[in-house]
């Protein structure tokens, strides 16, 4: 279900490629690159709702088994058997029907022309169903480099931080995941102690 929703918003950035300006030189998706417009199931605003979907559809099934510990009246535990919370299954049933539902829609919007996840497959059948044109002496420049003739291969690689801007926003992004789950940390503990 997620190689379709993978696969999805290449053709059609692809496809939308002489309009929007987003696909010159290969099919390589950037980083945090989604099909323009609100209402696109491929757009930004489906994209994030996949991406919570997906976090509740892993976390819903740890929820489902428990254990529930009762106390007998001389202090002795008694583990009673397995117990199965029915809102888990219910939250995962509904979450796996609306990524199904974002998938389908997805698929009725674009035309696949290849389910290979590989850019060269993905490249060759762009270029044979004309809906990519190659650039003549391009291949020894690197993508950042839109414009510009045939040039030497560089002596060393460019710094993956100044390569391309969508780079900085996932380093940014993931160090200040760090922070937030620090914070969150400290203040875990805190309200812990507070209620000790």
């Amino acid at each position: 279900m997620h190689r379709v929703h993978r696969l999805c918003p290449r053709y059609v950035i692809a496809l939308c490629a002489a309009s929007e300006s987003r696909l010159c030189l290969n099919t390589n998706l950037r980083l945090l690159t989604a099909a323009r417009g609100w209402r696109n199931p491929n757009g930004a605003l489906l994209n994030g709702i996949m991406a919570i979907l997906l976090i509740i559809s892993y976390t819903s099934p740890s929820s489902v088994l428990f254990f529930n510990i009762a106390y007998s009246s001389d202090g002795s535990d008694v583990v009673v058997p397995v117990a199965i919370a029915g809102i888990p299954i219910l939250l995962l049933g509904v979450t796996l029907l609306l990524q199904v539902v974002i998938v389908l829609f997805g698929l009725r919007t674009v035309t696949i022309l290849t389910w290979s996840s590989s850019p060269f497959d993905v490249t060759a059948a762009l270029v044979y169903h004309t809906r990519l044109t190659p650039v003549p002496f391009q291949c020894m420049r690197s993508v950042s480099d839109v414009f510009g003739g045939p040039a030497k291969p560089s002596e060393s690689q460019p710094r993956s931080w100044r390569a391309h801007s969508s780079i900085r926003k996932v380093v940014i992004s993931l160090w200040g995941l760090v922070v937030a789950y620090a914070v969150w940390g400290v203040v875990v503990v805190l309200s812990l102690e507070a209620a000790s």
